[in-house]
Parts: structure tokens; C-alpha cells; sequence
């Protein structure tokens, strides 16, 4: 992986944030891990017009909204034209890793809930700015 890859993650739960920052801090480099609350702060950011984002990180559920209806809503957005999306869920519910690959996730990561977790998490996302 060559330069610094810009990742931003979406999620309206600040704390899982502040978790894979400390495992990409601990585990990788290279990587700017950006972070909005929720979908409509990152399009009215259009941060995404100025630098290039290399992959996208969405939490399958964002308060009242569905992570499905927004990964849609990406994969056919001008900002996330051939950024892969990774939804970061967890999500024990049958079925819904399934569904979300075939809706066109990337992949599907359990959310982790220490950093012990993260080795593997964050191994997971550098998997896909390969």
C-alpha cells in the first residue's frame, strides 16, 4: 500500500469511532481515518470533492436510518464512484451479511468491542485498500 489512503467511516456512534482510530493508530499506517455521524454530514462536508476517499466505512444502522438504504445511496453517488464500502456492523441478525455483499458491500466486519479485537478489524479494512 503506497501514500496515506483516506478512510472515511460513518457511524453515529462516536465511540466505535474512537475504537478503530486507536486500532489503526496500533496496527496501521498510512491511513486517515475520517469520521462523520451520520450520511448527510459527510455529503454536505464534500470533503470527498478535494481529496480522494479510497474506502468508505458504514455502520448498518444509524440511529432511526438503515446502513442499506444509504450503501445504495453511495454506491450510485458521485463521491463513492469505485470506492469499495464496508459495512461495520454488530449485527447478529441472520441473513444480513449475506444480503449486504449482494447489495454490493466490499465486505461485511463485525464491529469490535476492545482493541484486542481491532488486530483482525483493522487487517480486514487494509484488505481492501489493497
Amino acid at each position: 500500500m503506497e501514500g496515506h489512503k483516506r478512510v472515511v467511516i460513518i457511524d453515529d456512534d462516536e465511540d466505535d469511532f474512537l475504537l478503530l482510530r486507536s486500532g489503526f493508530q496500533t496496527f496501521a499506517t498510512g491511513i486517515d481515518l475520517i469520521w462523520f455521524d451520520f450520511p448527510q454530514a459527510f455529503l454536505s462536508a464534500q470533503s470527498w470533492r478535494h481529496q480522494p476517499i479510497h474506502l468508505l466505512i458504514l455502520d448498518l444502522y444509524l440511529g432511526p436510518e438503515t446502513g442499506k438504504r444509504w450503501q445504495q445511496a453511495f454506491l450510485e453517488h458521485e463521491c463513492c464512484q469505485h470506492v469499495p464500502i464496508v459495512i461495520y456492523s454488530g449485527s447478529e441478525a441472520p441473513g444480513e451479511r449475506k444480503e449486504m455483499i449482494e447489495l454490493g458491500a466490499a465486505d461485511f466486519i463485525d464491529k469490535a468491542s476492545a482493541i484486542d479485537q481491532m488486530k483482525n478489524v483493522v487487517a480486514c479494512i487494509r484488505a481492501q485498500l489493497n
